[in-house]
């Protein structure tokens, strides 16, 4: 886990980030994947409140969050 990622989940497990923006790519890097994004992070409630799609091909999807669970 780098830097970046302890700081998300320690600012998610204490309650300071109220969305969360998601970019997904079409790419599967299964065999050479990293850990999961989200791993270790508290559980929470998402509501979709925006979407886009850019060139056909990549998404983005902006959650608000609704309460831990």
């Amino acid at each position: 886990m780098n830097a970046t990622q302890a700081s998300n989940r320690e600012l998610l497990a204490a309650g300071l980030v109220d969305r969360i923006q998601v970019t997904v790519f079409p790419v599967v890097s299964g065999q050479t994947g990293s850990a999961p994004v989200f791993a270790g992070a508290p559980d929470l409630d998402l509501r979709l409140v925006s979407h886009q799609v850019f060139d056909g091909q990549i998404a983005e999807f902006t959650y608000e969050l609704c309460r831990r669970i």
